[in-house]
Formats: structure tokens, sequence, C-alpha cells
């Protein structure tokens, strides 16, 4: 049998989670009840069994310490305000009996129970999209009746989900989507960690589609949370549930080993559900074929169809995988490193994607460009509140104009919420649309419309951030942003510098650097485009894309000291600043920088992993991978992904993991063939491990980028410095053939 859902229905109640009504027609706004006991008035009567109940009942159950008048007059009081809220047709009175007309409510909690018994794969899998969190989670009311009843339907509810769960594990035929029933167990546990029947659910659907290493792993946790919390070991039951996992992980892994042994290996294969193992076989095998064919065809074009291939093969996440090795421990995910080896950041870290705002009604490149600005400036907002970890704006950017799935993307991300949002023009201003997504549920969870006049846009901005921090109840720090002018051109051209800067290209550069002058022609005092130069010079300084690397260095540096002077809180500008003076005479004040703008933007992914290429040179490599693993984490999709990989592979090349190093290199060049350092790190490792007819034809590749240099010249060019691996392995690799 269906949801309640029928064409006469106009209302939605949510009674699993935060108390919401909404219609069904509109869905992003809701209805705000006059007081909470009319929200417990009205979740009484949905989850009554004819949607009706006695007026001394309902007396009774709401005000049960009055006197029979008042608790009559109070119940008379709450039905008029309801009635008044909602509409009369809505709640129906009368001398004896209070109801709802049933026809006209979708309820999420009596659909929820309905659908939980079901043997259908959709609906089961509604069902579980439906159990967003406990009922009337947080809308507490300090009556004895009240809660009683309360606790009794949140019994029942568990009791359904659990049963759904159960039939997950049980009917992996039912099974739709594997993150639904996943998203359902996770969010049974969070009621009651405890509960040890609903964890050996949990631990049975991750090793069916996480592969069983992650299901020990979970069970290991939770062993460790009963003996601290309880004193006590896994029941019976769920030892022998893990004597079974590690006797086949063991008899699966001798079988790998064999299978490898007849295979040549490939070093950076992904690790992927079980439900995934068929399709990448045949991806491997095609990118075996196409290897093969293409032996002779050129380097750089085998290099890029056999990462392009094992990109497909892959998750998003895969790429921090790669770098990061063993994922850390949920609970510390989103916790940075510390570069001097203490943790001093907040708990509660509540980490946010906020994709790209969309546009509604006809094509309009202006209504465009303000959503893509609305966005940015939102997402930098919240950047700068520590207690978010918020995913970068580059990655954010990719998933434009794409179909999303939400909690699929939360998975991929591990973020706890995604941001959505819309901008429509209206007449002669605009109306903006955002809504807050739970990725387990795929749930609004909080939305707001705004209209403003559009010439106001700094005010609509505003106000969109601080009704997200009101509704996420945070404790808000001082929002420092700086200003764009009154100018509109002006700013429109800076904000385009900062697009064309966003990607590792030669002509990109150029491009911003000319849209960053024209900004300042209009408007001299114009800060961010006076950031957007300054950043230009340390990029082509620091990423040795022309042979003027010191003089971008050093107009650079004159740039951004002076941006400091006006506005000594701009996370950019001590980014660039350090950027530029990321040599080793100077490495100890360009990371004082690199922390400076961390403390200022905690989001920052590049500053992270600066801070870990800083490491790396400074001889810890060990904590320098750290960073810039999270840099990864952070902005798993960043145009200059490029230089994190080969950050993290010059960090392998110090601890001689030059199996791993050769990894991240080729993934480097197979994002970006024309950034020359990724090239050299592979011309350096090749010739660590020996490899010369390798490393040699490396060495012709970097040449193309400098061809004017000699040997001597491409060692210093881009080995780095002096003392480390990676020059000692380019000196190696283009020694003349008399010196070796």
């Amino acid at each position: 049998m269906g949801p309640q859902l029928t064409s006469r229905s106009t209302m939605r109640l949510r009674l699993l989670g935060r108390l919401v009504v909404t219609t069904i027609h509109d869905q992003s706004s809701a209805i705000a009840l006059p007081t909470r006991k009319s929200g417990v008035l009205l979740a009484y009567l949905a989850m009554s069994r004819d949607y009706a109940a006695q007026r001394e009942e309902l007396a009774t159950l709401l005000w049960g310490d009055c006197s029979d008048q008042q608790a009559r007059q109070s119940l008379r009081q709450a039905l008029a305000m309801l009635r008044k809220h909602l509409g009369p047709s809505l709640v129906i009175a009368d001398a004896g009996v209070v109801r709802l007309d049933g026809e006209l409510w979708s309820i999420d909690a009596r659909e929820f129970e309905q659908l939980s018994r079901s043997t259908k794969a959709a609906e089961l899998a509604l069902a579980a999209r439906l159990f967003t969190g406990d009922f009337l989670a947080g809308h507490h009311i300090d009556e004895e009746g009240i809660e009683e009843w309360v606790a009794g339907q949140r019994t029942r509810l568990q009791l359904a989900a659990a049963h759904l769960c159960a039939t997950f594990v049980e009917r992996p035929d039912l099974v739709t989507d594997p993150n639904d029933a996943i998203a359902a167990v996770e969010q049974l546990i969070a009621l009651d960690p405890l509960r040890e029947d609903v964890q050996r659910l949990a631990i049975a659907l991750y090793a069916r589609y996480h592969g069983r290493h992650e299901a020990l792993t979970r069970a290991a946790g939770f062993a460790d949370v009963l003996q601290r919390e309880l004193g006590v070991g896994p029941e019976k039951a769920t030892r022998e549930m893990l004597d079974g996992l590690r006797s086949s992980a063991v008899e699966a892994d001798r079988a790998v080993a064999v299978d490898c042994a007849a295979a040549p290996a490939i070093p950076d294969a992904p690790r992927l559900s079980p439900a995934a193992v068929a399709p990448r076989h045949k991806k491997s095998a095609l990118r075996q074929m196409v290897g093969r064919v293409l032996a002779g065809s050129g380097l750089v074009l085998v290099l890029t169809l056999g990462a392009l291939f094992e990109l497909r093969a892959r998750q998003h996440t895969d790429v921090a995988e790669l770098a990061a090795g063993a994922s850390p421990e949920a609970g510390d995910f989103w916790r940075s490193p510390s570069s001097g080896g203490e943790v001093t950041l907040p708990n509660g870290l509540v980490p946010i994607l906020v994709l790209p705002f969309t546009t509604l009604g006809a094509a309009d490149d202006h209504l465009q460009l303000t959503a893509d600005m609305l966005t940015d400036d939102l997402t930098n907002t919240l950047s700068r509140l520590p207690s978010f970890r918020v995913i970068s704006q580059q990655t954010a950017r990719s998933f434009a104009g794409q179909p999303i799935d939400v909690g699929r993307l939360g998975h991929e991300l591990k973020v706890r919420y995604v941001l959505e949002g819309s901008v429509r023009r209206q007449e002669e201003g605009l109306r903006v649309n955002v809504e807050l997504v739970d990725p387990s549920s795929r749930l609004s969870i909080w939305s707001s419309r705004i209209e403003r006049d559009g010439a106001d846009r700094q005010g609509l901005r505003d106000e969109i951030v601080a009704r997200l921090a009101r509704e996420l109840q945070f404790e808000m720090l001082p929002i420092e942003s700086s200003r764009l002018s009154q100018s509109s051109d002006a700013a429109a051209l800076a904000y385009r510098g900062w697009a064309a800067l966003s990607e590792v290209r030669l002509d990109g550069y150029r491009q911003a650097l000319a849209l960053f002058e024209g900004a300042l022609e209009k408007e001299p005092q114009n800060l961010r485009a006076l950031t957007g130069i300054g950043a230009y010079h340390a990029r082509m300084g620091a990423q040795v894309l022309d042979t003027e690397s010191r003089a971008h260095r050093k107009a650079a540096i004159e740039i951004l000291r002076k941006v400091l002077e006006r506005d000594p809180d701009s996370s950019n500008a001590h980014f660039y600043l350090a950027l530029a003076l990321n040599t080793l005479p100077t490495l100890p004040e360009a990371m004082e920088h690199l922390e400076r703008a961390i403390r200022i933007d905690p989001s920052d992914a590049s500053a992270h992993a600066q801070i870990g290429n800083g490491l790396i040179r400074s001889g810890r490599p060990a904590e320098g991978l750290a960073h810039v693993r999270y840099a990864i984490r952070l902005s798993p999709r960043d145009p200059i992904m490029p230089i994190w990989l080969e950050f993290a592979g010059n960090g392998e090349l110090e601890l001689k993991r030059y199996p791993e190093a050769i990894a991240l290199f080729k993934r480097s060049v197979a994002l970006n063939p024309r950034y020359p350092r990724g090239w050299a790190g592979l011309t350096a490792a090749y010739a660590l491990t020996g490899d010369v007819e390798e490393s040699h034809r490396m060495a012709e590749r970097l040449r193309m980028f400098a061809p004017t240099l000699d040997n001597n010249g491409l060692a210093s060019q881009f080995g780095r410095h002096p003392g480390s691996a990676l020059r000692a392995g380019l000196q190696l690799a283009l020694a003349a053939p008399a010196d070796r």
C-alpha cells in the first residue's frame, strides 16, 4: 500500500525530525505555527487512528496540570489560532471532537510506518528517505502526558525503522540505492548508538556495500564505545558475525593476491564496493587494451588516456584516497592538521557545500553574474566561520549545470549539509530562494525566500548569510568581508579576473591580468582587483610558467604588502604573499602568512596545501603530507589539484616511497600536461628508482617547457631547492653520460 498523498492533498506535515508544516505545492516555505503546543496538538491529531480526538482528551494531554475550565479555555484558544493560520477546512472542530481532514494532509510519519512494511523496492527506498530523524526531534514540552505520548510514538517508529533496515539486510534485491539503506541505519544508530542489534545491521550493510575491511573498522570503533561507556564487550551474536567477516576477508585477500600475481599491477587501483567490482574490471581491461594499442603513439596521449579511464572508474573522492592513503577516522575527518603538532580548532565542525546558485526565467548574462557573485560571497563568508568547513568554490563550480544527486554528493564529499539556491528577476527587483538539504535524507531542513530591490545587491547577500546562520543557531563571528565598489562594472571585471585565475593556464593568467587592470582603470582603489594582480604575479613566480620567476615574486611582494596595509585581514592577500615568499630564505615568513590566512579562513584549501609544501621542503615530509591530504579533502575537484598532487609526490619522494610518488606525479600530469613540475617529479622519481629509460623520456618532455636551459639550468629551475630528493633525482636524470 502506497503513501497517503492523494489528488486532494494540499498540506504536508513533517513529524520525523523538526516539525514543519508546508503546502504540497510550495514545500520551500514553512508555515509558522502560533505556539509549540499547537504543533503537538496537530501531531497528535495526525497520528490518531482517524485523525480525530475528543476535546477532553486533548485538554488533558496538553494542559493536564491546569483546572478543567482553564484547560478547555486554553484548548479553544489554541484551536482558534491554529485554524486562523491553517484554514478552517484543515482543522475541524465541533462541540465534542477535533479532527483533521485526512484527505487534505500528507504526513511523513504515517507514510513512513506504512511504507516500512512494504515488499516493493521503490516504496522501501521512499521509506528510507522519509526517515530523517526522531519523532518531533527538538520539540520538547515539559508536560508529563505529552512526554509519555511522544516517547511511545518514538518507540513505535524506531521499531519500524529497525524492521526497514533488517529488510535491507535480508533482501538485497529490494535495495535500489545502497546509500538509502546506509542512511537509514545511520539515522537509527544516531538515536541510540549503543543499540547492538542495529549496529549489527549497519555492519552487515557496510560489509556488503563498502567492503569487509571498512565493516570491521566500524565494528572495532563500536567495541571501543561499548568498553568506554559500559565497560563491556560486544554480544556473542556480534562476535560471531565479526569472526565470519574476518575469515571471508582473509580468503578474499588470498584470492586477490593470487590474481595479482598473474596480472600486471595497477599501483593506483581504487578501493571499490563489491557492487562496483564487475564494471571496474571491464574498465581496467579496456584501459590495458588501449595502452597496448597506443604504446608507440606519444607519451602525453598515453598518460592522459590512462588517467581518464582510471578517473571514470573512480568516485570523486578517490583523488583524496590516492593522496591520503587510509582515510582518517570519521570523527576527525574535518579536523585540520597542525603544523605545530597540536590541534587548536574547535569541536563541532560542520562540513557544508554551497552549490552554484542557478537562474530562473529568461536567459540573462547579468542575472547569471549576480547568481555567481552571490554564491561566492556566501561561500567566502561561511568559510570565515571557524565552526564551518566549506568545500571550496572550485569544487562547487564543477557541479554547475549538472543533475545533482544530493545524497550521493553528501556521501562522496562527506558533508553534513548542502545549500542550494536560485535567483529570479522579478519586475524591478530580485527573488532569491535558498534551501538547506540534509544529504543523508535528501530532505530540506530549512528554506527561505528573500525579495529585494535589484539595486541593493550587497544587502541581499548579507541577509541570506545572516538568515542561514540564525537558522543553524551557530555562534557567528564578526563577518569580515571587503565591500565591492558601487561600480558594478569594476566588480564584474574583478570577479571575472579571479575566475580566469582559478585554473593553471598561462593564457588564463594573462586574461586575468588584463581584467584586473581594466577594473583598476575604472576604480583605482579596488582592493579585490589589486589583490588579483598580486595573485597573478605570485602564481607566475611560484609555478615557473615563464623565465621571469624572480621578477614576478618581487612584484607580488610589493603589491600584496600594500594590500595588507589597507586590509590586514585579507586571507587572499596573506595567502598570495606567502606564495611569493615561498623560497627557503623567506620560508618562515611565508608560513606565518599561511597560518594567518587559515585563522581568517579555516576552509582555505590552498593555504593548507602550501603549508604542507613548506613542511615537506623543511624536512618534515610526513607532517606536510597530512596538510596536503587535508587540502584535497576540502577541495577534491580543485582546478589546481595538479599542483597539490605534485606536492604530495615530493613528500613521498622525501620518504623514499617511489611507487607512490610516481602514481601522484602521473595523476598531476594527466590532469594538466602543461604544468612542468609534474613532469619534473616523474623525471626525478624514475631516476631514483633506477629506471633510466623512463627518466630520460620524462626529461625530454620537461625540456619542452624551457628549451633554452641546459641540464644544470633545468635542475635548478624545476628542482625546488638544493638538498631535496627532487633536485637529486633531476640531477641524476639530467647528468651527461660521461658524468654518470
